[in-house]
C-alpha cells in the first residue's frame, strides 16, 4: 500500500516584526490532499517561499496550526521535526545550498547517506534520477563547472532521491528553458502519479497546465483561482 503525505493549515499567521512590522501570512487555511499537485503563483516577497518553509518545519508560524500526514509539525520539537524532514520531506529552495567542493553525485548522495541506504543503492537512485532530469554526464563535475540551471536540475535530484513523500518546491524552473522546464514538470508529474504529494511555488505558465489546482498569495491571504483559462493539452 502506497502511503500518501496529505497537508493541513490552520489560520496560519507569520508576522515580522523586524525591520518593520509586516504580516506576511493573514490567516491561510489549505488542505492537500495526498497525491496532490498544488501550486502558488504571487509576485516576489508576497511570501510564498515563507509558507513553504513553514511547510518544512523550517520556520514557525506567530500562530496557526500545520498538520503533515497527520503530524502536528510544530509539537515536534526541532530535532524531531529534523527527522521527520529527512523521512518524509523534499526541498528545493531558490538558494540552491549545493556543497561547492563536492561533486554533483556526491551532493545528490547526502541524503542518502544521512539516511543509511547502502552503497549500491545511493549510486543507482544517483545515476537513475540523474539521467531523468538530463544531469547524467554532470555527475562527476564541480557545482561551479555547470550552469545556473543546471545546479537547479541538481537541486531538484537531490530532492528525489529519497522518494519522499511531499515535495517543497521554489520556483525551480526560473532558470531553466522551455525544453528543461517541461521535462522538470514531467518528472513531477511521474511522481505525483506514484502518490507524491507536491506543493509548488511557481510563476511557469506551465505549471498551471499540470498542477491539479493552483493558488495566489496576495496581501498574506491565499486564493483559489479559478481552472477556466488553463490547458490540458501539454499534459
Amino acid at each position: 500500500m502506497v502511503i500518501t503525505m496529505s497537508v493541513v493549515i490552520k489560520d496560519l499567521v507569520k508576522i515580522y516584526e523586524k525591520p518593520q512590522r509586516t504580516v506576511v501570512l493573514d490567516k491561510v487555511s489549505l488542505r492537500v490532499e495526498g497525491g496532490e499537485w498544488i501550486v502558488i503563483e504571487g509576485i516576489s516577497g508576497c511570501g510564498k517561499s515563507t509558507l513553504l518553509k513553514v511547510l518544512a518545519g523550517i520556520e514557525e508560524p506567530t500562530c496557526g496550526e500545520v498538520f503533515v500526514c497527520g503530524v502536528d509539525l510544530f509539537s515536534l520539537s526541532e530535532g524531531e521535526r529534523e527527522k521527520f524532514r529527512l523521512k518524509n520531506v523534499g526541498i528545493v529552495f531558490q538558494l540552491r545550498n549545493l556543497i561547492p567542493w563536492m561533486t554533483i553525485a556526491e551532493n545528490l548522495e547526502l541524503p542518502l547517506i544521512s539516511l543509511g541506504a547502502p552503497r549500491e543503492d545511493r549510486r543507482r537512485r544517483v545515476v537513475e534520477v540523474a539521467g531523468e532530469l538530463g544531469l547524467k554526464d554532470k555527475l562527476d563535475r564541480l557545482p561551479s563547472q555547470v550552469s545556473v540551471g543546471e545546479m537547479q536540475l541538481a537541486s531538484l535530484a537531490r530532492a528525489l532521491v529519497c522518494n519522499a513523500k511531499l515535495l517543497l518546491l521554489d520556483e525551480i524552473t526560473a532558470n531553466l528553458d522551455s525544453s528543461n522546464s517541461r521535462r522538470v514538470h514531467k518528472v513531477i508529474k511521474d511522481r505525483v502519479g506514484r502518490g507524491i504529494t507536491v506543493v509548488m511555488a511557481s510563476n511557469d505558465p506551465l505549471s498551471r497546465v499540470f498542477a491539479d489546482r493552483v493558488f495566489k498569495l496576495e496581501s498574506g491571504r491565499l486564493i483559489e483561482l479559478p481552472r477556466r483559462g488553463f490547458s490540458s493539452r501539454s499534459k
